[in-house]
Formats: structure tokens, C-alpha cells, sequence
């Protein structure tokens, strides 16, 4: 069956998604806050749904990218959201990276309609989301998703299942810890090196082959080599997971004083001007603050 599918958010990562999805279906629907971000789609000969209510009113299946909570709830349960013009045996897969907390409030909101809504929260980057290899984190079961699988493989390799509302965001908050904590130690390594006086091509050669590697410093080699600090992911988005990250930390009674740590240097990063620019840029951050001395 062909489902209509509607598609919300066309940001770095939801504008690549959805043309993964666009290969799974004929009938794809789109809609982004921005009108700039859907022309692209326009041109492939897809629907720009009038506003979120016109495309809760015409699609089975409506998948979210959106930046965080606030939007989600707006989007989901607004007056004139999702759930207020959807209808029962409806799917809502949100994508987005956002709260526990918050996923399972949807899905009890949605679940009040009879709308089925999944936390599906994906990892993997830019690149990935284009070739449609990301990682997605079910917050459900197989059985729940099987009948939607072919629009979720359209944009994974990697499908894993949590098992509960929630879980799918749970784990990729806990992931996006990791990452953006990756992510400052290997800038604070780069300034050690950078203080010894080992070239940054030495530096990749010897750890990426070593104990220290990791995938961050892999993935953004590049950017770091050229010093390219155009998102990719950004400091902003990195600086809202990290809060979400404490946040549920508190919320469960868990100590986590690395994330507090990591968080601080991320809103440095955003006071000295580096919001929209990639995650790689926290290490501009700490060399502007412990330049080398010449």
C-alpha cells in the first residue's frame, strides 16, 4: 500500500530524508516554517502542503525533523497541530531529537484520537541522512512499525528497536552526550598538539589509528583539516541536547558532571558568536581562548 505521507521540517537533516522518502512514495506532501526550504521539492514535482492542519487533514503518515520540544509540541498538540485535524489508524514519526518526557506525552495525546505516534530520533549526520544509511532508534516495537517499514529503511541501514515510548529518545540523547563530549576532548587534544608543535595531519594520522579515535574526529577530519566550520550539526543544536541531556539527568537523580562541563564550553561557543556554525568549531573556541605563543 502506498501510504500518503507528509513530511515536516526540511532543515539540513529533514530535506534529505524526505527525498529518501520521496523514492518510497507517489504522494509525498511536505511543509517547512521557511517557503525557501520547499522549492527544492517543488521542482521534483512534490506537494507544499498550505499549513500543518491541510496536510493532518490528507496524510496517513506524517514525519517530523523538527529542532526541539517546543516545536514538537506546537506542531503536534497546537490548535491547529496534528492532532487536532488528524484521524484515528494515523501515524506521526518524530524524528526529532527531543526529551523522553516529551515523547511520551505526545504519544499519550495522539493515542487519545487514535493516532499511533513513535519517537523515531535518527543518527548519523548529514551525509549519512543523504544516502540514506542513518541510524534510527525505535521508541516501539517491531510489530508497531511493520507496516511503515519501507519509508524508514528509505533513510536507514540501521533500524533498532527500544521497545517504549520514550526510549528511541532516551538512547539519542544519551548518544548525542557521547558525541558532543567526543567532540570537546578532541578539540582540547588538537590544542595540546597544537602547543607541542604536531601539525594537525600528524595528529589525525597517529590517533585515528590509535586508542583515542573516535568517530567524531573521523567524521569532521575534513572540515577540521580546511577549517570549515559551515553546519553540518550546530553548536545551537549541540547546546540544546546537552540541556535536555542534564535536564533528564536531574530529573532522574543521576550525577552527569561531564555534561554540565561540555555544556559551559557550548555556551561559550554560542556567546563568542559560533551558534549556527558546526559542532568542529568548539575548537576554535579553545584556541582563541589558549592561543599558541609564537
Amino acid at each position: 500500500m502506498d501510504f500518503k505521507v507528509g513530511f515536516i521540517g526540511l532543515g539540513n537533516m529533514g530535506s534529505p530524508m524526505a527525498k529518501n522518502i520521496l523514492k518510497e512514495s507517489a504522494s509525498l506532501q511536505v511543509w517547512d516554517i521557511s517557503e525557501k526550504q520547499c522549492q527544492d521539492f517543488v521542482t521534483e514535482g512534490v506537494t507544499v502542503a498550505r499549513n500543518v492542519a491541510e496536510m493532518a487533514e490528507q496524510s496517513d503518515i506524517i514525519f517530523l525533523s523538527l529542532p526541539g520540544p517546543k516545536e514538537v509540541k506546537e506542531i503536534v498538540t497546537g490548535e491547529n497541530g496534528l492532532v487536532t485535524f488528524g484521524k484515528p489508524n494515523q501515524y506521526i514519526i518524530d524524528l526529532s531529537t527531543i526529551d523522553p518526557s516529551t515523547s511520551k506525552e505526545m504519544a499519550l495525546f495522539a493515542k487519545n484520537k487514535g493516532i499511533t505516534y513513535i519517537d523515531i530520533p535518527i543518527s548519523g549526520g548529514v551525509p549519512r541522512a543523504a544516502e540514506g544509511t542513518l541510524s534510527l532508534m525505535v521508541g516501539g516495537t517491531e510489530e508497531e512499525v511493520e507496516g511503515i517499514l519501507p519509508y524508514l529503511q528509505a533513510m536507514s541501514s540501521n533500524i533498532y528497536y527500544i521497545g517504549q515510548r520514550g526510549g528511541g529518545s532516551a538512547i539519542k540523547l544519551i548518544n548525542n552526550f557521547m558525541g558532543s563530549s567526543q567532540m570537546f576532548i578532541t578539540a582540547e587534544a588538537i590544542l595540546m598538539a597544537d602547543h607541542l608543535n604536531i601539525p594537525f595531519e600528524t595528529f589525525y594520522d597517529v590517533i585515528s589509528t590509535s586508542n583515542g579515535s573516535n568517530r567524531i574526529l573521523t567524521a569532521k577530519m575534513p572540515k577540521i583539516k580546511n577549517n570549515d566550520i559551515e553546519p553540518g550539526f550546530t553548536v545551537d543544536l549541540t547546546l540544546k541536547d546537552l540541556e535536555l541531556v542534564i535536564q533528564l539527568c536531574k530529573d532522574k537523580g543521576i550525577a552527569n558532571f561531564s555534561a554540565t562541563l561540555v555544556q559551559q564550553w557550548f555556551r561559550i561557543a554560542q556567546l563568542r558568536g559560533y551558534g549556527k556554525k558546526d559542532i568542529s568549531s568548539i575548537i576554535n573556541l579553545v584556541r582563541e581562548v589558549e592561543p599558541v605563543k609564537k
